[in-house]
């Protein structure tokens, strides 16, 4: 008989769990759980929810036009978000985007998938950018043998900082679906968004997004 293991279900959930402020009832205060590299990882549990809020914080050097142009590649998401292994565009109409993504998981857990509705909007005093992401699990039809997550909400606060720097602040509230136990997922949450942001911090180097220009207004 073939075991799940729980390194198996954390290699779920740390890549169910990145995408990438949401709201699904009072929160409580955040709670720092990890603090490493220049980047920060905060939980906060939700009232009429066994699963936590999470939040993951990074400083990094870079233009406002280089990270958009990342985060609009989404045919690339696989060369920076965790375990990310497939990703396309649906829909496109000005600043929203319905987009898809999957992942293969190790057997016996069932595969994941997920359609995103994404719309930027950007200050025009403060220049802050501002990114919502919602779940829309019915845009396309399900697949077979791939679990459909049903409920997602995230959020990126694209924040100038001055000096060529930007505060990217990413907040998600997502449910895997199918069986995960809500102990586990949020026990092994955290390090989904840290290596995501680590990534992103390396991946932004490329000359492909320093180069961007004319997606959004500077600071």
């Amino acid at each position: 008989m073939i075991r799940c293991t729980p390194h198996k279900i954390f290699w779920v959930i740390s890549f169910l769990l990145l995408f990438l402020p949401c709201y699904a009832g009072k929160s409580e205060t955040w709670k720092l759980v990890k603090n490493k590299d220049g980047i920060k990882v905060y939980t906060r549990s939700i009232s009429n929810s066994d699963l936590n809020e999470l939040k993951a914080e990074i400083l990094v050097h870079s233009s406002l036009n280089a990270i958009m142009a990342l985060l609009r590649d989404i045919p690339n998401f696989k060369d920076w978000v965790y375990h990310c292994k497939e990703s396309h565009e649906l829909k496109k109409t000005g600043n929203e985007v319905y987009y898809y993504q999957y992942t293969s998981v190790p057997f016996p857990i069932s595969d994941r998938d997920l359609i995103i509705h994404s719309s930027w909007s950007q200050d025009e005093h403060t220049k802050v950018i501002y990114i919502n992401g919602e779940g829309h699990p019915n845009f396309i039809p399900a697949k077979k043998g791939v679990v459909r997550i049903q409920k997602f909400k995230s959020r990126w606060n694209l924040v100038p900082k001055g000096k060529g720097e930007v505060l990217i602040e990413y907040e998600i509230s997502v449910d895997p679906a199918g069986w995960v136990p809500s102990w586990l997922v949020n026990l092994s949450a955290v390090e989904g968004p840290y290596e995501t942001c680590k990534n992103l911090r390396n991946i932004l180097k490329s000359a492909k997004y320093t180069n961007a220009q004319h997606v959004v207004k500077e600071f």
